[in-house]
């Protein structure tokens, strides 16, 4: 393989470049109330940022874990916030006249304020700890935890530091008073430049234990920090920021598709011919819940060298061309799909890189490929999140991200995206409630480099390792029983939390992009890979044993809604699992795959649940 060149990350300018004040006027002065309420509202968010982050720190220096559930100093924090806010902003309309929309209740509001104050700590503590099950603490020794901590003090300072300078300009702008840019962008360059020094000094190889540069780190706090501001205020006006409500999200009608063209200068991402990123959209149809969502990733497989990546089809380079897919779980008229009135996301696959680039780029003999799956993939979720964010703040509750409901699934290439990626749904958009599907995508360990263990080699020279997971310690991690493995230790604090796996138990197509020598040998491989992780959290199992080859099925329109397993079809297992997690059963099929195939048969035991 040629070296790949390095596209200059957006990370590497300036982060103040998406941090600018809009070349509107100032908006109009609000009330003395809707002032109070403001300046409570951002004051005593700020507090109990620092007091959960202070008392977290503690339980995971002493314990190795983070607190308790019920954790009395954070029950305090949090009680704390609601008491003071409550005091300030009860009179009436004191709440719309802060900004917000008049849909939105004190009780809405607080809970919006409290979900924001233990989740923007939770992901400091992903990024800095490894997980809510600090794995990479536990594990980093006495000698480096030191720099974890380090890296999570600043981290949060700088989320608060940043959050405060931003809050002010907001709230002198609705006074009537002038924010000096000059001033913010000075102000916030002096923090980001505080935190370095002090990480740098105490932590000058954070990578190796997070898989995160110092600046890629901070960047993540700052972006934190601009997602805090149109969440405390109602919106960020007059900065115009990168998170959140704002005219740069057109709100599409209910139940009408939507293409989003995503302008590589501002969100970094590029197809792999170097053409622009572009996905869909529709919004639930009216009267259902918009906060319901099922992503859905593209298949296509993987080109790994010159050989293989020239023969492949000039359209799986491309993303402007597709339209939005229609058939099994996507389908919005199928009476047999329980999704059907859910919001749809279609995110196309024109990387060959299993949706997982970081932003390099092959240059090969007779082509050329950027690797930008991860940045593709992350940018259209951010996008998706603002969209919900104007469309659920005209709703009684607003926009929180515990609320949405998502499905995150793909078949083939865009099923080892929903493996991948998994993680960045809960830590950095903080949907809670997601659920993976990955389909035909088993992603098994064939014992040999060419296979998924040669595709974690190829994660680090495509630029992947800042996407992984940071407790994703080895190649290993490509393999996806071994990450779901890992995953599986932070899985289960939420019902939702887990890998939905979809996969035929006869497929030539994983057979081949996963190089095992023959079918007989793949099924054995599965068979082996599922009773060594049967019955972990949160990991559970779709897998009818139908002979004849059968490859996609999440987004077919045929497989979809046939396709069975112990007379159980894929959409009802999907259904019943969305609606009530914590009961679903895997579903494995015996079948006759020994007889016709000459496969083994499990050594674990299966069959239909009990009743």
């Amino acid at each position: 393989m040629h070296p790949p060149t390095v596209f200059p990350s957006i990370v590497a300018a300036s982060i103040l470049a998406t941090i600018l004040l809009a070349p509107s006027p100032a908006p109009a002065a609000t009330s003395r109330t809707g002032a109070r309420c403001s300046g409570t509202i951002a004051k005593r968010l700020d507090r109990c940022l620092a007091h959960v982050a202070r008392r977290t720190a503690r339980c995971v220096s002493d314990t190795r874990s983070t607190c308790p559930p019920a954790d009395a100093h954070i029950a305090n924090a949090l009680e704390a916030l609601e008491n003071g806010v409550r005091r300030s902003c009860s009179a009436p309309s004191s709440i719309e006249e802060a900004g917000f929309d008049p849909a939105l209740s004190l009780p809405g509001l607080l809970e919006r304020l409290r979900n924001a104050c233990t989740g923007e700590i939770e992901s400091l503590v992903a990024r800095s700890f490894g997980g809510p099950h600090t794995k990479v603490y536990r594990t980093a020794g006495s000698l480096r935890r030191p720099c974890l901590e380090e890296a999570f003090e600043e981290g949060v300072r700088l989320l608060r530091g940043g959050f405060r300078a931003q809050s002010r300009c907001v709230r002198r702008a609705r006074r009537g008073m002038q924010c000096s840019e000059s001033a913010l962008e000075a102000e916030l360059a002096r923090l980001t430049t505080r935190a370095a020094t002090k990480i740098g000094k105490r932590c000058s190889k954070l990578a190796d234990l997070t898989k995160l540069e110092a600046p890629e780190f901070l960047e993540r706090a700052n972006a934190q920090s601009r997602c805090l501001v149109p969440l405390a205020h109602g919106s960020a006006d007059p900065l115009d920021l990168d998170c959140g409500p704002r005219d740069a999200i057109p709100l599409p009608e209910r139940a009408e598709a939507m293409q989003v063209v995503l302008d590589e200068s501002v969100w970094g991402t590029r197809c792999g011919d170097g053409s622009p990123y572009a996905f869909w959209v529709r919004l639930a149809p009216e009267g259902t819940p918009a906060e319901n969502v099922v992503v859905h990733m593209q298949g296509g497989g993987v080109c790994l060298f010159n050989d293989d990546c020239r023969r492949v089809s000039a359209g799986l380079f491309r993303a402007l061309d597709n339209n939005l897919a229609s058939g099994g779980y996507m389908s919005n008229s199928n009476a047999a799909n329980p999704f059907r009135d859910w919001t749809k996301v279609y995110l196309p696959y024109c990387t060959q890189d299993v949706h997982f680039g970081g932003g390099r780029t092959d240059v090969f003999p007779d082509v050329t490929v950027h690797r930008f799956g991860a940045r593709n993939v992350r940018a259209a979720l951010r996008y998706v999140r603002d969209l919900l964010w104007t469309e659920l703040d005209g709703t009684t509750e607003g926009y929180r991200p515990d609320r949405l409901r998502v499905l995150f699934g793909g078949t083939s290439a865009g099923g080892f995206g929903a493996s991948f990626n998994y993680h960045y749904l809960l830590d950095d958009l903080r949907w809670s409630r997601a659920t993976a599907a990955p389909g035909a995508a088993l992603g098994i360990d064939n014992g040999e480099i060419l296979g998924m263990r040669g595709l974690g080699i190829l994660f680090a020279a495509w630029g992947a390792e800042p996407y992984e997971p940071p407790y994703c310690r080895s190649n290993r991690c490509s393999i996806v029983p071994e990450l779901q493995a890992l995953h599986a230790e932070r899985l289960g604090s939420v019902p939702e939390q887990r890998f939905l796996n979809v996969s035929n138990q006869v497929d030539n197509t994983q057979v081949a992009t996963t190089f095992f020598d023959s079918l007989t040998d793949w099924i054995d491989g599965h068979r082996a890979s599922y009773c060594a992780t049967q019955g972990m959290p949160g990991v559970n199992h779709f897998l009818p044993a139908r002979p004849g080859h059968i490859h996609t099925i999440l987004g077919n329109g045929s497989q979809f809604p046939n396709l069975s397993s112990h007379g159980v079809t894929i959409g009802e297992w999907l259904g019943s699992a969305m609606a009530d997690p914590a009961s679903v059963d895997d579903l494995v099929e015996e079948g006759d795959l020994a007889s016709r195939y000459g496969a083994g048969p499990y050594t674990c035991p299966v069959g239909p649940p009990s009743p």
